[in-house]
């Protein structure tokens, strides 16, 4: 498990809005990109350069962005940041359905329930808005209560990681951080509820059930270190083929294999260049969550898809859904199998250790390879919540 201590990631990134996304950046002043997705479809969005990581996964927890991606024709150059910003996104989808998950439990709480029967005019529930700025001014009323809470939670927590043989000391340390980084991420109010409701009853059993959500979510996070690695694999595949097909069709170096363009420096450096002037690329997006607007579990999963930018002309709404099935579709085994660039024996080892994880903490984990055209496949990843 490796934590980002980086300020920021010089990654150039394309963010896609949700509608509350849009009203904020539009009262902030921000011109507004459009945006053509995998889908076909043309959404608002934002550019993203040198980013923050904090900023980032806070921007993901409140769910301002549907989607994010970033375009090269090379990521080897790249590598690091590009595996930096893969596991801050999907830590920050992590984190965002750990609160979602929290604060579930609270407003279907009895003590909520109670509160909402007894002052109609005073209701919590997910559409109560609260300016976050009032919330801590009366959080900090009291912080030794919020200390209080948030020990209880975490201290059960910590000791059982610390008495758990089998890690390494820099495991534990990471899972500890990691239980500060999930409550630091979840919203003011779910604290404020919770010190409101302190002296309740039920209101300790209830601190029980986060404790448990918060050390599942834990148990999960190795799954961002696993989704990374099989995305740099199969980035290093695509990449290949892209480069190779492009020569084909361009008639550059004649029937050079990948093989031979990659290893060239030469060559490889001049086919990139055609590539940046034909702006023939590869594109890496992270997606949260359903972007039907009446999917009933609109943030149950997250995505990530790797595929050439032609891709975006040539592929329907209906072909890029989830469980849709063409003629061209293959599991990522047999993408393996058939493909002689890359290395296929990592990948499918990626896989497994990514369709275990999942399966423990019980999550699923499916992919898709839909071939588009000259044999630059569309790769789904989709870890389903």
């Amino acid at each position: 498990m490796i934590i980002n201590k980086k300020n920021y990631i010089d990654l150039e990134t394309k963010a896609i809005l949700t509608n509350d996304g849009v009203g904020f950046f539009v009262n902030k002043g921000y011109k507004l990109r459009k945006i053509s997705t995998i889908g076909g479809r043309i959404q608002f969005g934002v550019r993203l350069t040198k980013i923050s990581p904090d900023s980032l996964q806070h921007m993901i927890r409140i769910g301002y962005f549907s989607s994010l991606e970033t375009s090269h024709v090379e990521f080897t150059t790249v590598r690091s940041d590009l595996m930096d910003l893969s596991k801050l996104v999907i830590f920050g989808f992590l984190y965002k359905r750990f609160d979602k998950e929290v604060f579930d439990m609270l407003i279907n709480s009895s003590f909520v329930r109670v509160w909402n029967r007894a002052n109609p005019g005073g209701v919590i529930d997910e559409r109560t808005k609260i300016r976050d700025s009032s919330l801590r001014n009366e959080l900090l009323k009291d912080s030794t209560l919020l200390r209080s809470i948030r020990k209880s939670i975490t201290a059960p927590v910590v000791k059982s990681i610390m008495s758990n043989n089998s890690l390494m000391a820099d495991e534990k340390n990471a899972m500890i951080f990691l239980s500060e980084k999930f409550l630091n991420n979840t919203r003011p109010f779910i604290w404020f509820i919770l010190m409101k409701f302190s002296r309740d009853k039920s209101c300790e059993a209830l601190i029980g059930r986060i404790r448990e959500r918060l050390a599942l979510y834990i148990r999960r996070s190795p799954i961002a270190d696993y989704l990374t690695l099989l995305l740099a694999e199969l980035m290093m595949s695509e990449e290949a083929l892209n480069m190779q097909n492009f020569a084909k069709r361009g008639g550059v170096f004649g029937m050079m294999s990948a093989e031979e363009i990659l290893h060239d420096p030469a060559k490889r450096k001049s086919l990139i260049e055609a590539m940046k002037t034909a702006k023939i690329g590869l594109i890496i997006g992270w997606r949260f969550g359903n972007p039907s607007v009446t999917s009933i579990k609109p943030d149950d999963k997250l995505q990530v898809v790797v595929y050439n930018n032609e891709a975006n002309y040539l592929v329907s709404k209906e072909k890029f859904g989830e469980g849709a099935e063409s003629e061209n579709s293959v599991s990522l085994q047999e993408f393996y199998q058939n493909t002689s660039v890359g290395n296929p024996e990592l990948g499918l080892q990626y896989q497994g250790y990514l369709r275990e994880a999942c399966s423990k903490v019980g999550l699923r984990f499916t992919s898709k390879v839909d071939v588009i055209q000259n044999d630059v496949p569309l790769i789904t990843l989709t870890v389903r919540f």
